[in-house]
């Protein structure tokens, strides 16, 4: 029997995670839970697993944080998370697997054989056939991320980041304009959405503005610059991002 423990904030996640596994994967046995980085570090050291489900973002620190906290890495990790522009360090911190959210249970099952396999095997596993076996996952999951799950009654609504045109500040809100007039308000910082959307396509342009520069229609140079979006809407440019903003257009 694979004891496994869930660590996330959200306590419906976990929730409808146990569920899951208690339904669809014989031999996994959920022996605890958390929902935050200091709660998961007591838990793990607690029922020493052998499989951990680890969500990134929680409260006061990352998955990554919690990991770090540990003395010993003794047990698999597969990440659960929405968000999917963490890959890179996933695989860097040597995880089992990485599973995006809404957590499907085909993708699931074939995490917990990975498990099995090993387990089955004898075998501990070196780092460098961690990082094969999360590398191999990955192949079928886009380099850039493809799409945005934002936090909503009840869960999360997917959304295709390529419909994004610009996202807006409004103290620690931020609203999010889209193709065909579509506008979402989530309850997160400009820097965090800045942070998360991939670099080189969505660029800060000022301290209250992040656009889609595939979405820029004209780009107005004079004192007050501006760019010309695709939905008609004028965003302004900063005067310290003017000459990254030049730059930007005078490669194109």
């Amino acid at each position: 029997m694979i004891k496994a423990v869930l660590i996330d904030d959200e306590k419906k996640a976990v929730k409808n995670l146990t569920l899951l596994i208690d339904e669809f994967c014989e031999n996994v046995e959920v022996v605890g839970s958390a929902n935050s980085v200091n709660e998961g570090v007591k838990v793990i050291e607690s029922h020493k697993p052998d499989l951990v489900f680890l969500d990134i973002e929680m409260p006061f620190g990352t998955g990554f944080d919690l990991l770090s906290q540990l003395e010993n890495v003794d047990f698999e990790v597969i990440f659960v998370t929405a968000y999917n522009q963490y890959a890179i360090k996933a695989i860097k911190n040597n995880a089992l697997d990485y599973i995006l959210k809404p957590v499907g249970v085909e993708e699931l099952r074939q995490a917990i054989s990975k498990v099995k396999v090993k387990r089955d095997a004898f075998v501990k596993g070196s780092v460098d056939g961690r990082l094969e076996s999360l590398l191999e996952s990955m192949n079928s999951k886009t380099a850039l991320p493809v799409k945005l799950a934002l936090p909503c009654d009840g869960g999360y609504e997917m959304v295709l980041i390529d419909s994004i045109i610009r996202c807006e500040a409004s103290i620690n809100y931020t609203v999010i304009y889209f193709e065909k007039g579509k506008k979402v308000t989530a309850s997160k910082t400009l820097k965090y959405f800045e942070d998360l959307l991939p670099e080189g396509i969505f660029f800060r342009v000022h301290q209250s503005h992040l656009v889609n520069l595939d979405k820029v229609d004209k780009y107005f140079k004079s004192e007050n610059s501006y760019l010309h979006m695709c939905d008609s809407s004028n965003v302004p440019i900063s005067r310290r991002k003017k000459v990254e903003v030049d730059n930007y257009f005078l490669k194109k």
